[in-house]
């Protein structure tokens, strides 16, 4: 079956031209979407769903950028570390980091989503039910998740990052001023065994039109993605480690043809019958038989049928934050090497 057919993101056409908002109507919709755009990162549909359920917040507004005053503060909270480091009170963390903030800097109108996936819907949702905010339809990451925050799209545009509040319940780090690599370093320091919750980005709706609008409709409709099929079978193995802050490892899939996926926190190279056919900025997403996208965090089975898509968006086309070049990523004579030293051998690689 073609998941991302158009009878697929067709279908229950009522519930997916619901009101502009985030409620138990619509949540199960917008997380799959979430879970497919965020191409392996942003955390699990099945964990994001059941945390949602077990505060049912009232109705929170998805607000556009010209929907917010002129001296309103948008920002972003987002958790950092390795996609295993989940905690049962992660949201309570996330809770207290916005807090945090709003004491030492300034009260928050709006969230922007840090990336795309069902964590950062759920945790914006429940910040902005708390405050009696709104949450923006816009994310800095550029409608997917990214490894690191160097990475996101916004990396080359005037929206500041700092002040940032981080903590993971017990410590507290505030960061004043630095580069997104600056930034991301400290933070991986902190988060190679935690779950850290940060919040900052700080910014007025003004500096938010360098973000990328329109991540409620894409959830929903997936409009603006040219989207491949690029193939399906049923999961050989899998393989995971962490490395400097970071899961890295290769998902195999097996059927009419032999797939590879290499991840690094999220899905950033593909190889078909050992031919490279995607790779980042592309969004490589694999779904599961429910047409739900398998977080790297949660992976499949081995024996589980799965679909393996690509999505790509023009806006992507010039940026050079999010390529294999910045992720530190090299393929070279069929070996994938990470950053860390990280080596895989491509099976049955061709140029």
């Amino acid at each position: 079956m073609d998941i991302l057919s158009s009878e697929f993101v067709n279908q229950d056409a009522e519930t997916r031209e619901s009101p502009r908002n985030i409620s138990s109507d619509n949540i199960e919709v917008l997380l799959q979407g979430a879970s497919i755009l965020s191409g392996g990162g942003g955390g699990n549909y099945d964990t994001a769903l059941e945390r949602y359920r077990s505060i049912s917040p009232s109705p929170v507004n998805v607000k556009d950028l010209s929907e917010f005053c002129d001296d309103d503060t948008l920002a972003t909270v987002f958790g950092l570390g390795p996609v295993e480091n989940q905690v049962d009170d992660q949201l309570s963390i996330a809770s207290k980091s916005v807090r945090l903030f709003e004491e030492r800097y300034s009260e928050v109108d709006g969230f922007v989503l840090g990336e795309v996936g069902p964590d950062l819907i759920v945790e914006a949702a429940l910040a902005a039910n708390e405050l009696g905010a709104a949450v923006v339809d816009a994310d800095v990451a550029g409608m997917r998740a990214v490894p690191s925050i160097q990475n996101e799209i916004i990396e080359a545009t005037s929206i500041s990052r700092t002040p940032l509040v981080a903590t993971n319940g017990e410590d507290t780090l505030s960061i004043e001023s630095g580069s997104g690599r600056e930034i991301e370093a400290r933070l991986r320091d902190l988060s190679t065994h935690d779950l850290w919750y940060v919040t900052g980005y700080a910014n007025p709706p003004s500096d938010y039109s360098a973000a990328v609008q329109g991540w409620f409709d894409e959830c929903v409709k997936f409009d603006r993605a040219n989207i491949s099929r690029l193939g399906e079978g049923r999961v050989y193995s899998t393989e995971t480690t962490q490395s400097q802050g970071h899961s890295v490892g290769r998902i195999r899939v097996q059927g009419s043809r032999n797939f590879e996926i290499f991840l690094l926190n999220e899905n950033i190279i593909a190889f078909r019958d050992g031919e490279a056919i995607s790779q980042a900025p592309d969004t490589i997403c694999i779904l599961d038989e429910r047409g739900i996208g398998i977080s790297n965090g949660n992976l499949p089975e081995t024996g589980e049928r799965v679909e393996i898509y690509e999505l790509t968006y023009n806006f992507w086309q010039n940026a050079k934050c999010l390529n294999l070049e910045s992720l530190g990523v090299q393929l070279q004579d069929g070996q994938i090497e990470f950053e860390s030293g990280l080596t895989f051998e491509v099976s049955q690689y061709t140029k």
